[in-house]
């Protein structure tokens, strides 16, 4: 393996691997009240770009806070 294709890997992961979180992390400061399960199906599911998108959506949609 050359240095270039070690450098192309590490930049690779450094991109993705922050992408590959992204619905985890927006739960986290949003503080979303399913953020476990969010990270749990993020780590099961969002190797399938079907599965990154439903749980990105999951996080965006406004979650109604309970009356007092």
């Amino acid at each position: 393996m050359s240095v270039w294709q070690l450098l192309s890997m590490l930049v690779g992961f450094g991109i993705l691997g922050p992408v590959f979180v992204l619905p985890t992390l927006l739960a986290i400061s949003r503080k979303h009240p399913r953020m476990f399960l969010i990270a749990l199906f993020n780590g099961m599911f969002a190797w399938t770009v079907i599965g990154w998108v439903a749980l990105l959506i999951w996080v965006t949609i406004p979650q109604q806070k309970p009356a007092p």
